[in-house]
C-alpha cells in the first residue's frame, strides 16, 4: 500500500492509549508532539479527556453507540452532552509516587485530601474498620457547578487528528484480523480487488454471529463508512436514490419525508418499508446486509417486491442488476461479482393500481429476528380487480428468500376474490415446501404461516379496494377485521405498589417493606460474578455435545475415532459411559438407539479446552436410518 495514503496503528497500542489521562498541563500531545491550541480560560488545568462509548438519546430512541467524550467524576445535565470531571487523575495513574501532579506534597492535591478524609472516615466509621468498603462513587456535592456562560469543550486534539486523516484509509492491525477503512470509492475498489474474500462492514451485520456460531474467521474486513458515495440520497425522477452505507435510521426519516410530500400512489413501497422499520429491531441493534441475503432480514423481500435496482462498482466499472427474487436466491446470473460492491440502491416509485404488504412473525413483537416474513404486491388492470402482475416472496422458509413464481404465473388474469384465493393457497403450498428436518424447526408452524399471509394480503387488499370503490365490493365480515390491525407500538408503563408501613414500626422489621434484591446492586454495577469470570479449577475439563440432525431416526452407527485422535480430547461419552440409569425416566441425557428432534444429544466431546471440544465433536460421525416424522400432538 501507498504509505502516504495509509495510517497503520497497532490496534493494541490504540487501546493502550484511550484510558490514559491526557491532562493539559504540559500543553502538549503526548501522542503527536505537536502544541494545545488550547487556552487557560477554556479548560481547568486537571480536566482530563477519555473517549469512551457513550449512548446517544434521541426522540427515536437509540442511536446506537458513538465514541463521546466523557469525563470522570461528573454526569452532565443532558445526556446527549459530554462531561468533564476535574479529579486529579494523575495522582490516581501513579499512587505511590505522586511524582506526576504538580501539586503534590503541597497539601493542596486533591488525591491528598481523598486520602486524608479516609483515614479520617476510618477512624470515625466502626463499619470500615469491620472490613466493609465505602465507595467514594458518584457525590454529587462535590461536582463542580455548571458555567452557563461556558459551552462543553471537545478535545481540539481529536478534531485535528480527524481532520489529518480525513483524506487518508485508515488500518488497524490486530493480532489476527486487519481492520481497513478507506476513504474513497476508488481506494474501496482497489481494496475489493486485491481482497475479495474480506467482507464489508457497516453498522450492525451478522459477522458477528457467524464467527460466534459458524466459527468463520475473517483476516480482513473493509469498513467503507467514509466513502461520500456511499451516503448520496436523492430523489430522482421515478423513485429515490439510496447510499450503501445510508443507516436504518436515516433510511426512516428520509421515506418519513417523502410520504409526507409525495402523492399516496407512488410513496406505497415506502410506507410498507417504514411499517417494517418500527418493529425490525431495537434502533441500535438492526440489522439486514442486503449482499448478505440472510432468510429472515425483514426488508429484502419488499426491496425485490418493490423492483429495486442495485448500482454495482467494481476496478473493471459500474453496471446495475435488479434486486428480485433471482438475486435473493443468489442465482448465478443476478449474483454480484468478487470484486464489485454495492453503491446505491433504487427504489423506483409505486404505481397508481399497485397494492403492497409486508408482513413478519416473530417470537416476540419487537427486538426479534422474525420466524418467517413475506412481501406481496399486486398490479391490477387499470379500473378492475384483474389481476396483472403478482408478486409473492418468503424468508424464512430456506436458507434464502423464495419466490413463488410459478403461482403468481398460474394467477395471472384471474379476479380478485374468494375462488383465486383458494387456488393461491392450494398452489403456495405445493410450490413452497419444508423438508421435515429443515433448520431452525416449526415446520408446520411456518407452513401455516405460509397461507396466514397471504390470506391478510387478501383481505387487506380487498379493504383498500372497498375504499376506493365503495358500491363495487362488499364489507369485509367483522371476524376478518382484526387481521388487519397494525400493530400499536405504544411505549410500556408500569407501576409497582407498596403497602403502607406503620411509622412505629421498628426499621430492623422487613415486614411490608420493599426488600431490594440480594444480587441487585451488582447486576446493575456489573460487578456480579458470573460463571465465565472465574477462573478455571485445576484438572478442569469442558463438554461440547454432538446433537441429531435428523428428526426422527434411529442410530445406526457412531464413529468416535477422527474425534479422539484431536489434541486435547480426553474422552467422548456416550449413553452406555452413564452409570446406573441413563436420565429420569422421562428424558434420558444421552439419546441411546433413537433419536426423536433435531438437537437431540447424542454424546458428548471431553477436552482439556472449550474449543478443543467444539472441533472434535465435528468430527464425530452418526448414521442414521430415518423413521417416520412427528408433526402433530397425536
Amino acid at each position: 500500500m501507498n504509505n502516504n495514503t495509509i495510517t497503520a496503528v497497532e490496534l493494541s497500542s490504540f487501546f493502550e492509549c484511550i484510558p490514559k489521562p491526557v491532562t493539559m498541563d504540559d500543553a502538549q500531545c503526548s501522542n503527536s508532539g505537536h502544541e494545545s491550541k488550547l487556552s487557560k480560560n477554556q479548560i481547568r488545568p486537571t480536566e482530563q479527556y477519555l473517549i469512551t462509548p457513550h449512548i446517544v438519546e434521541s426522540d427515536g430512541g437509540k442511536k446506537g453507540n458513538f465514541f463521546g467524550i466523557t469525563g470522570r467524576g461528573q454526569e452532565s445535565e443532558q445526556s446527549h452532552y459530554p462531561s468533564f470531571g476535574t479529579t486529579c487523575l494523575q495522582a490516581m495513574s501513579n499512587k505511590s509516587t505522586k511524582e506526576c501532579c504538580p501539586l503534590a506534597g503541597s497539601g493542596k492535591c486533591c488525591m491528598e485530601k481523598e486520602e486524608s478524609k479516609e483515614k479520617e472516615n476510618y477512624a470515625e466509621d466502626p463499619s470500615l474498620r469491620r472490613g466493609k468498603i465505602c465507595s467514594g462513587l458518584c457525590k454529587p456535592e462535590k461536582f463542580y457547578p455548571r458555567d452557563p456562560t461556558q459551552d462543553y469543550i471537545f478535545p481540539p486534539e481529536l478534531m485535528r487528528m480527524a481532520e489529518e486523516n480525513r483524506g487518508k484509509t485508515l488500518v488497524f492491525n490486530g493480532k489476527r484480523t486487519t481492520w481497513i477503512s478507506p476513504s474513497s470509492l476508488k481506494e474501496l475498489l482497489r481494496l475489493k480487488a486485491t481482497y475479495p474474500q474480506a467482507p464489508l462492514v457497516i453498522g450492525n451485520t451478522c459477522v458477528g454471529l457467524d464467527r460466534k456460531l459458524l466459527e468463520v474467521y475473517y483476516p480482513i474486513f473493509l469498513h467503507p463508512i467514509r466513502v461520500p458515495e456511499l451516503h448520496v440520497t436523492s430523489i430522482e425522477e421515478n423513485g429515490i436514490l439510496i447510499g450503501a452505507a445510508i443507516r436504518f435510521a436515516q433510511l426512516r426519516d428520509l421515506l418519513l419525508s417523502i410520504v409526507s410530500e409525495l402523492p399516496m400512489e407512488k410513496t406505497k413501497i415506502y410506507c410498507t418499508l417504514l411499517k417494517q422499520l418500527r418493529t425490525l429491531a431495537g434502533e441500535q441493534i438492526r440489522r439486514g446486509h442486503i449482499v448478505s441475503r440472510g432468510s429472515t432480514w425483514d426488508l429484502n423481500p419488499i426491496l425485490a417486491a418493490g423492483r429495486a435496482i442495485l448500482y454495482l462498482a467494481s476496478e473493471d466499472g459500474k453496471r446495475e442488476i435488479p434486486l428480485n427474487d433471482e438475486f435473493l436466491e443468489r442465482m448465478p446470473q443476478a449474483d454480484l461479482l468478487k470484486n464489485e460492491v454495492v453503491v446505491s440502491v433504487f427504489i423506483p416509485f409505486s404505481k397508481e393500481n399497485e397494492f403492497v404488504s409486508a408482513f413478519r412473525q416473530a417470537d416476540r413483537k419487537r427486538n426479534a429476528l422474525s420466524v418467517t416474513n413475506s412481501a406481496m404486491k399486486v398490479l391490477f388492470q387499470s379500473g378492475t380487480d384483474v389481476i396483472q402482475e403478482l408478486t409473492i416472496l418468503y424468508g424464512g422458509i430456506d436458507c434464502t428468500t423464495v419466490s413463488a413464481r410459478n403461482s403468481c404465473q398460474k394467477l395471472i388474469g384471474r379476479n380478485w376474490n374468494e375462488q383465486m384465493l383458494n387456488e393461491a393457497c392450494q398452489l403456495i403450498l405445493e410450490e413452497i415446501t419444508l423438508s421435515p428436518s429443515a433448520p431452525g424447526g416449526k415446520v408446520e408452524y411456518r407452513r401455516t404461516m405460509l397461507i396466514s399471509f397471504f390470506f391478510r394480503f387478501y383481505l387487506k387488499v380487498l379493504h383498500d379496494l372497498k375504499n376506493m370503490f365503495p358500491y363495487n365490493y362488499p364489507n369485509l365480515p367483522k371476524e376478518y377485521m382484526s387481521a388487519l390491525d397494525e400493530f400499536c407500538d405504544t411505549p410500556p408503563k408500569g407501576m409497582q405498589v407498596y403497602q403502607d408501613v406503620d411509622p412505629q414500626q421498628p426499621p430492623q422489621d422487613p415486614v411490608g417493606r420493599p426488600i431490594k434484591h440480594e444480587s441487585g446492586i451488582k447486576h446493575a454495577t456489573g460487578e456480579a460474578i458470573y460463571v465465565d469470570d472465574m477462573e478455571p479449577a485445576e484438572g478442569q475439563l469442558y463438554m461440547a455435545v454432538v446433537t441429531s440432525t435428523q428428526a426422527h431416526a434411529k442410530i445406526l452407527a457412531i464413529d468416535l475415532s477422527e474425534a479422539l485422535k484431536e489434541p486435547g480430547v480426553v474422552d467422548v461419552v456416550t449413553a452406555q459411559d452413564i452409570p446406573g440409569k441413563n436420565g429420569d425416566g422421562k428424558e434420558d441425557v444421552f439419546a441411546n438407539d433413537e433419536v426423536i428432534f433435531i438437537g437431540h444429544i447424542i454424546c458428548g466431546v471431553v477436552a482439556t479446552s472449550f474449543e478443543c471440544a467444539k472441533q472434535a465433536a465435528k468430527k464425530v460421525k452418526i448414521d442414521y436410518q430415518d423413521l417416520e416424522v412427528i408433526l402433530t400432538i397425536e
